[in-house]
């Protein structure tokens, strides 16, 4: 039962950054922007891969966590 439910959070983590990293390319992929406009877009993009990053990395510890019992 533990496998099937690592299984189920696995997939949801990966669709969370997968909808995460889809975020920053689409806010990357502005066109004819204003500094202010840039400079938000370009804070925003860090938020994003702050979070894909620590969702990436919780993922990882719950994984090793799992493995050493």
């Amino acid at each position: 039962m533990t496998q099937v439910i690592q299984l189920v959070n696995e997939a949801r983590t990966l669709r969370q950054v997968r909808n995460l990293i889809l975020a920053i390319m689409n806010i990357a992929q502005a066109r004819s922007l204003t500094s202010e406009q840039y400079q938000a877009r370009f804070e925003a993009v860090g938020m994003l891969e702050e979070e894909a990053h620590d969702t990436l990395q919780n993922e990882i510890s719950m994984f090793r966590h799992a493995n050493n019992q």
